[in-house]
């Protein structure tokens, strides 16, 4: 039986979030169809070795700030994109905090047997994958993430 899981996701996401790509042979034990990337998601941790949480602002929010400041200030250029990786920004996106704190891909430590996800759609990550494909489609193998 398959588990799978939607994740909800903006279109800037695929900015927000970085994933590196691995060697095929990190899946060695797998049996995959070419056409599967395999990655590590790259999560901000802080000092303690936790997922790094904050308050980032929002895209609106932040498209707001310059929408006042060139009210203020004629000659202002606004930004449209004010999309910041998780990494850079200090802080884990919602995808991030949810790969962390759900066990989802590593196993629930306080009930180990609760089922793990097989599946997660997340649509608006690896869109240039997608685009860039044959097929039309972006699949990805999450084989590391931190614990």
């Amino acid at each position: 039986m398959f588990l799978s899981y939607w994740f909800y996701s903006r279109k800037d996401d695929e900015k927000k979030h970085s994933f590196r790509l691995l060697e095929r042979k990190a899946a060695a034990d797998e049996d995959l169809p070419s056409h599967v990337d395999v990655v590590s998601k790259v999560i901000p941790i802080d000092s303690e070795g936790k997922v790094a949480r904050g308050n980032e602002k929002t895209s609106g929010e932040k498209l707001a700030e310059q929408l006042f400041q060139a009210a203020s200030d004629p000659t202002f250029k606004p930004n449209v994109d004010v999309t910041c990786a998780e990494v850079s920004a200090g802080s884990a996106g919602q995808l991030s905090q949810y790969f962390w704190d759900s066990g989802l891909l590593n196993g629930n430590k306080e009930d180990p047997s609760a089922p793990v996800v097989d599946i997660i759609v997340a649509p608006n990550v690896f869109t240039a994958r997608r685009q860039a494909s044959a097929t039309g489609r972006a699949v990805a193998l999450v084989k590391q993430v931190p614990e």
